[in-house]
């Protein structure tokens, strides 16, 4: 879990008790496991065994096979939603379950009803860990469903257009078994934008309630560029990132958001107001800030005549982080 240091995880490992109790669980785990083997198999028992530990791959194949040997089981897939629900609050992070949900999801038949609810549950586990980048994925993944894609793959423009999500489940939407073209995105494409934007909008609630979510950092970097005029500002956007390296200049993730921004739209940043901004920010860390002084270090490197302030910056660097003076070392070679 995050924020969790190493040495406290470790040292409640070598703690007798909780050893004792994870070995009685891994005993009976052992037991239903064996019990599996022996008689072949069931709905009922795999579901047993998963919801003790959902993480065995082999044992969701095995469950999606069963399910498969009879057309009946496969009508109804609710109660295979409610079972991988329960074992992703069992683990939030079990790559078995999240698969598995969007098998279900697909074979359920993508109904948007379907679809609108799990938008709301993705929204209901990232307020439990807004980090969790299996949730992230499979939100994706449920908005290329809502844009009618057989797989999550969203594709703007005809056959040869710009892959904004690539498929999950199956390979690439745009080419079945029969190597046919398959690019069903079902809504115009004006609907899908407006999707996205509503996407882009969880993404800026998300990144203000913690400026330290890289997925969703992550997210709004493949959203921005098909988000319109109207709806998107460069100073709105810069102004988010400035209060987050302002909030936490020590944390890394606004400060890859902004070299991001300082590159994508490097021919209309006003490059000597962030030079100004993030001076400020240096001074008032007293120099010792190294994410600060590395923002302040890509803006430089995107203006002219500013190779011995680059320098400096370079040096400092080498005092405040040694680890990787070889690195910065590097980077002064580039300095001319």
């Amino acid at each position: 879990m995050h924020g969790q240091k190493r040495e406290q995880y470790k040292a409640r490992m070598r703690d007798p008790k909780v050893a004792a109790g994870l070995q009685h669980k891994a005993n009976q785990w052992f037991k239903l496991h064996d019990e599996l083997m022996q008689r072949g198999g069931t709905l009922d028992l795999t579901a047993n065994m998963l919801m003790v530990n959902p993480d065995p791959v082999y044992l969701w194949n095995r469950r999606r096979s069963l399910l498969c040997d009879d057309d009946d089981n496969l009508k109804d897939l609710q109660e295979e939603l409610s079972l991988t629900q329960k074992c992703l609050e069992r683990n939030p992070k079990a790559y078995g379950a999240w698969f598995h949900r969007k098998w279900c999801i697909l074979k359920a038949g993508r109904e948007e009803t379907v679809l609108q609810k799990e938008l709301g549950l993705c929204a209901n586990l990232l307020n439990l860990d807004e980090r969790n980048f299996h949730c992230w994925n499979y939100r994706r993944f449920i908005v290329g469903c809502l844009a009618g894609s057989s797989n999550g793959e969203i594709v703007l423009g005809n056959d040869d257009g710009q892959v904004l999500f690539g498929g999950q489940v199956g390979g690439s939407a745009k080419e079945n078994s029969d190597g046919e073209s398959n690019n069903n995105n079902s809504l115009d494409e004006s609907k899908i934008l407006a999707l996205l934007e509503s996407e882009f909008d969880f993404t800026t609630k998300k990144i203000e309630q913690n400026f330290s979510n890289g997925s969703a950092f992550h997210y709004r970097s493949k959203l921005l560029p098909h988000i319109s005029k109207e709806k998107f500002s460069l100073d709105d956007e810069l102004e988010l990132v400035h209060n987050a390296v302002f909030t936490e200049p020590d944390d890394q993730t606004a400060w890859w958001y902004l070299d991001f921004l300082l590159e994508t739209y490097k021919d209309v940043i006003d490059l000597e107001s962030e030079k100004t901004m993030l001076e400020e920010l240096v001074e008032a860390e007293g120099g010792q800030t190294k994410w600060g002084l590395l923002g302040l270090y890509q803006v430089l490197a995107r203006m002219e005549d500013q190779q011995e302030q680059r320098r400096d910056i370079l040096a400092s660097l080498k005092t405040i982080d040694p680890d990787r003076s070889a690195r910065y070392e590097d980077m002064l070679k580039s300095v001319k």
